[in-house]
């Protein structure tokens, strides 16, 4: 429902309640006074619902915007070197015919900082 629809019924509801409301000014009929309260409920729900669909069209709006190509952060070095194909530090250092561990210790291993180098080659 296009939002100008809700807003113009909203616009008769509040018409037919404050006529209703004249109408049966001085009754004092039970079902004349449920009759004005069920209109101002009816108006009161229709702005609730009125809200709801503007905060729904937004979040939807927002979620196609980043699906469709709204700004991505920067890929984490992680991404980058898979991207690349190059291989990380571990992965150069790991022994000729070992296995490669699980990709989720990959990543905790790509994180590390590579190794410090002794201060004397010659282990003096």
């Amino acid at each position: 429902m296009p939002p100008a629809a809700l807003v113009e019924a909203a616009g008769r509801l509040d018409e037919a309640h404050q006529a209703l409301s004249a109408a049966v000014a001085g009754s004092t009929q039970a079902e004349a006074g449920q009759a004005v309260a069920q209109l101002s409920n009816a108006a009161r729900t229709l702005t609730e619902v009125h809200g709801l669909l503007q905060r729904a069209r937004a979040l939807v709006e927002d979620y196609l915007a980043r699906v469709v190509g709204g700004p991505q952060p920067p890929p984490t070095a992680i991404e980058q070197r898979r991207a690349s194909g190059a291989r990380s530090p571990a992965a150069a250092r790991r022994e000729p015919g070992r296995p490669p561990p699980p990709p989720q210790v990959q990543d905790v291993l790509d994180d590390l900082p590579p190794k410090v180098p002794k201060p004397n080659p010659e282990g003096r």
